[in-house]
């Protein structure tokens, strides 16, 4: 892919495909990935994704909180990721979510689950832990759904069989898909 632009319609294009792929539907907001954002002087703000939140981004998470909150009916439910890795954009998305005033689920960043297990005590201390069987029709929907996103796939696992393995593994060890709310 030549631009951004373009990049960002085939990444968005991906999350459609799996979204479909599980029997979800993508919606998508107008915010920018970390790497395409820049600050007040025109600098990039973000040489890798693994960084804190840029200050110049200090009001992005109460943006996305009002995005959020603009599109949920009073009965929806909000699952968010717990930011295990740190990556700056689910930093950002957890700090919106927890702003919008919503009860939450959180889920564990898959891959950055198997890349940082150690976070995931830190980040779900004092919440309750909740585990939902997954079938293996269930488990083969996510592993299509992962598979959807080709053009990461390679920088998140070594092949499309070790993704298969690591996510069986996952649910198996587990019990099936993990989920955390505050008590």
């Amino acid at each position: 892919m030549s631009s951004a632009e373009e990049v960002v319609r085939g990444r968005r294009a991906e999350d459609v495909e799996a979204a479909r792929r599980v029997g979800a539907t993508a919606v998508h907001f107008d915010y920018l990935d970390c790497i395409y954002r820049k600050g007040k002087n025109g600098e990039w703000l973000y040489s890798d994704v693994f960084l804190p939140p840029h200050e110049d981004d200090g009001d992005v998470a109460r943006q996305i909180a009002d995005s959020i909150n603009a599109r949920l009916r009073p009965e929806d439910r909000v699952i968010v990721q717990l930011a295990l890795g740190s990556h700056v954009d689910h930093v950002l998305v957890r700090q919106a979510a927890e702003l919008t005033g919503r009860s939450l689920i959180y889920d564990a960043d898959i891959p950055y689950h198997f890349n940082f297990p150690t976070e995931l005590a830190p980040k779900t201390a004092g919440m309750k832990e909740t585990v939902h069987p997954v079938s293996d029709a269930g488990l083969a929907a996510w592993q299509d759904g992962i598979l959807a996103y080709a053009s990461q796939m390679s920088m998140l696992f070594e092949s499309p069989d070790v993704m298969r393995e690591k996510i069986r593994n996952y649910r198996d060890e587990g019990g099936g898909l993990r989920l955390w709310t505050p008590k």
